[in-house]
């Protein structure tokens, strides 16, 4: 089985914690210039023609605004215009995806232990990706964070990794939306490693923080390029 990637796989079941804090003329700024927070998550695709999706959008923020969820994978598949078909699954297995985009999971010995293999069992093409239930303020249903052609026949092996991307922007975007939509400053969050995750915002200044878990992110392929890490 083809390896994905280098860095840290995401752990099934890890709390994960971002504290949030903005000057209060800030959050008047934001909420009176229709700004929205998005929030993407990164996974790692042997495909090259993987895109990242906008994972939640937020926009009832507060000067301290805490944003918690736990790590959940969830693997899907679709055939639009149905909804994807979505189940939960673990590193190291695979998901069968068979007609109409029905999806079940089942163990394979010799996996690669960071891996989601998705198999698409039919000679129809789908869209296939990974979901995770985003932070408290959305629905607290798994969103879709990533969509990749899945062939007749084909395999696609997907890693989700403790990586999140936030940006603050006025484009209309929403949970779903090709990350490329989305123009504003954006700073990437590794993780990977345990404890709350502290991260400051200015509407003049940007981002800020003083943990060395953070990295300013372009927008467009720079964007892309952090959220989807791509085997060789």
């Amino acid at each position: 089985m083809t390896r994905i990637g280098t860095g840290v796989h995401e752990t099934d079941g890890a709390r994960r914690l971002i504290v949030l804090t903005m000057p209060e003329p800030t959050v008047r700024a934001l909420r009176e210039g229709g700004y929205a927070l998005s929030l993407c998550h990164a996974v790692g695709c042997d495909q090259r023609d993987g895109v990242p999706l906008v994972w939640a959008v937020l926009r009832d923020l507060a000067p301290t605004t805490t944003l918690a969820w736990t790590a959940e994978t969830y693997a899907y598949a679709a055939a639009p215009p149905t909804p994807p078909r979505l189940c939960p699954v673990g590193a190291g297995q695979v998901v069968a995806v068979g007609a109409d985009a029905a999806t079940a999971p089942y163990d394979r010995p010799g996996g690669d232990p960071g891996a989601v293999t998705v198999l698409n069992t039919t000679p129809t093409p789908y869209t296939c990706g990974l979901a995770q239930a985003p932070p408290v303020g959305g629905d607290g249903l798994p969103a879709p964070y990533c969509a990749v052609p899945l062939h007749g026949g084909h395999l696609v092996f997907l890693t989700p990794l403790p990586r999140i991307t936030l940006a603050f922007g006025t484009r209309p975007v929403r949970p779903g939306s090709p990350a490329g939509d989305i123009v504003g400053p954006t700073v990437l969050l590794d993780l990977a490693r345990p404890g709350p995750a502290h991260l400051g915002f200015d509407l003049h200044r940007g981002w800020s923080s003083r943990d060395a878990r953070t990295t300013p992110v372009g927008l467009g392929g720079a964007l892309a390029a952090a959220l989807i890490e791509r085997s060789a």
